[in-house]
């Protein structure tokens, strides 16, 4: 194999999104035509990356190596082309879950239509005509199922308590109270 050290370019093709691209004719003792042509000034170019440059017999830039670019130019393109698909991906889970999000405001906006609205974690269906109204019914609901899970842990602590102190010696027996 003719090649060595051979690796992806990375960010090395970056270099060419400096370069400024621009059209221009060759002099008429080069193209008698004066057929427009497509590329970059090689001093230009050799600014943003000297490996891009073929240089004279006295070390002056004097042409640029398309063949280079052209690969650089195509490892940008395959990095775009990759963050595309990602976006691509992005943008059908967003789609996805607006889908989701619509078919839950039909539903819910069916169930003010009429008057039924099951509040937040299914404890009955309460006729409500708005959704502020739903939600003060399942405060109303979450709040005395806190008041209740208070009072128990309340009761059982003042048990723990009481047997606590009945255990101490010279303490009336437990016992004596159930």
């Amino acid at each position: 194999m003719a090649r060595e050290a051979i690796k992806p370019i990375g960010k090395a093709s970056e270099a060419i999104l400096g370069l400024q691209p621009i059209t221009f004719r060759y002099k008429k003792d080069l193209d008698a035509e004066g057929i427009p042509q497509f590329g970059f000034v090689a001093e230009d170019v050799a600014k943003v990356n000297p490996d891009l440059m073929v240089r004279d017999g006295e070390g002056k830039p004097y042409s640029v190596r398309y063949e280079a670019v052209n690969a650089m130019l195509l490892n940008e393109f395959l990095k775009e082309h990759r963050a595309v698909e990602e976006l691509k991906k992005k943008i059908a889970a967003l789609t996805a879950t607006v889908k989701e999000q619509a078919s839950e405001i039909q539903r819910v906006t069916a169930q003010l239509a009429t008057g039924r609205v099951r509040p937040i974690g299914g404890r009955g269906v309460e006729k409500c005509s708005t959704i502020s109204e739903a939600l003060e019914v399942q405060l109303r609901v979450s709040s005395r199922a806190i008041s209740a899970a208070v009072d128990s842990y309340l009761y059982i602590f003042s048990l723990i308590s009481f047997a606590y102190a009945s255990a101490r010696p010279g303490s009336p027996k437990m016992s004596r109270f159930f």
